[in-house]
């Protein structure tokens, strides 16, 4: 079956593992293999997939723009 993979974007997620603050607003996102997230704002050696936009919400939810164009 074919999946939509959205490449270039802005999303709101709750995929987004650790509890970044204000200072990482900006910073780089990658795909983390920790936690229950699977965007991480750490580089834990993974690929970079964007940025984060925002700090996490009373939900847990985050603004992040996503860009793997190669």
């Amino acid at each position: 079956s074919k999946v939509l993979l959205l490449q270039r974007g802005f999303v709101v997620t709750n995929n987004l593992s650790g509890t970044p603050t204000a200072d990482h607003i900006g910073n780089s996102l990658y795909v983390s293999s920790v936690g229950p997230g699977w965007l991480s704002h750490f580089d834990n050696g993974g690929h970079r997939v964007g940025r984060l936009l925002s700090i996490k919400d009373e939900d847990g939810y985050a603004k992040v723009q996503i860009d793997i164009t190669w």
